[in-house]
């Protein structure tokens, strides 16, 4: 299997973990997970990805209009991401006016960093020669 498929494969299941994870953590108050912050589509979008991955000719990178799909998609996962990110930061302001100390949680840095992989995956996909 060509090394960016597994890439793609492993960014996948990083952010596919991220879901249970807190997006908004608060000792003082409920912590708000991945789903119920509504981070889930971009996590659909990177198993869209992911299932190209496994599909076609695996010992090669992706065909051109592959690379350009998957990086469109992980690019629109990765503005998703922002989006939900500033979500987060506007909770956060609401929750320490109300007397309340909260943090961004685990689950927005570890669903970037498994967009960043998937991301580098399909850019190493134009590489299409197995090393």
């Amino acid at each position: 299997m060509h090394l960016s498929r597994i890439l793609v494969l492993v960014g996948a299941v990083v952010a596919a973990a991220s879901l249970p994870l807190d997006a908004v953590r608060s000792p003082t108050s409920q912590n708000w997970s991945m789903i119920v912050a509504d981070a889930w589509p971009a996590v659909v979008i990177t198993a869209i990805i992911a299932v190209f991955a496994v599909a076609g000719q695996i010992a090669e990178g992706f065909t051109p209009s592959g690379t350009v799909i998957s990086m469109v998609l992980a690019a629109s996962a990765a503005l998703l991401t922002v989006a939900k990110y500033i979500d987060a930061v506007k909770a956060i302001d609401v929750l320490q006016l109300r007397g309340h100390t909260a943090s961004i949680g685990a689950g927005m840095w570890v669903l970037a960093a498994g967009i960043a992989v998937v991301i580098a995956g399909s850019l190493w996909s134009t590489s299409r020669r197995l090393h």
